[in-house]
């Protein structure tokens, strides 16, 4: 079987190969990486997650059996989260700086999503003993703003230079899975990014406002 006979089967072969050997402390000598392969890790893991979507998607609609769609929906659950664990692994042995960790955070919130995005949609077809392998719950930050205002603020903090990622995109996979409105729990970074490059007047508006505000709050900090 050639390896993309292998992807075919088993959709998580990229990262799986990345999470557990390339970027694993301890299989790894991590100070052999350039910024060209960081830069590539960056740029693909988007791809790859998406492929990885549309796959279960895929694999969802063409099953009619009950118990087939369990079976499907807990395999990649516990693909998903056994990843989760081993990238919260490694970045416990990250420096706390510098393009490793960077990475390393951009790899785990897009995990982190992706685990979401199929509990959402397939949460009610896992079967227990993937969700026995969760070694955490995904704990959420709720922004009193729209998602097209959360969108303005972090693109204004990656070109303040506030926001240190290999590239916008990466700020938006990276923030987007640990944020909420009062009115929407799951946000996609793709749609915040994409918004964000187009921003209607009155939502610049109520970001400055709520930025007037924060600044004046800070500024009696002593």
């Amino acid at each position: 079987m050639n390896r993309n006979e292998t992807k075919e089967t088993y959709p998580f072969l990229w990262l799986d190969d990345l999470v557990e050997r390339a970027l694993n402390p301890d299989r790894s000598d991590l100070g052999l990486l350039s910024s060209d392969f960081f830069q590539a890790v960056s740029e693909r893991l988007p791809v790859e997650l998406d492929e990885i979507s549309t796959t279960a998607k895929t694999q969802a609609f063409s099953l009619y059996n009950g118990e087939q769609l369990k079976a499907i929906a807990g395999h990649y659950d516990q693909a998903v989260r056994l990843l989760l664990q081993q990238a919260a692994s490694n970045l416990d042995k990250y420096p706390a700086k510098g393009i490793l960790r960077t990475t390393g955070q951009l790899i785990f919130s897009g995990l982190a999503g992706l685990a979401q995005n199929l509990e959402r949609r397939y949460g009610t077809h896992a079967p227990a003993p993937a969700a026995q392998v969760r070694p955490f719950s995904l704990f959420k930050i709720l922004l009193k703003l729209s998602g097209d205002q959360i969108g303005i603020l972090v693109r204004g903090a990656f070109d303040a230079g506030l926001i240190d990622t290999v590239s916008k995109r990466a700020a938006f996979q990276a923030l987007t899975p640990f944020l909420s409105t009062p009115h929407r729990d799951g946000l996609s970074h793709e749609s915040l990014r994409s918004n964000s490059g187009r921003p209607e007047r009155r939502d610049v508006d109520k970001v400055i406002e709520a930025l007037g505000v924060l600044s004046k709050i800070v500024r009696e900090y002593r």
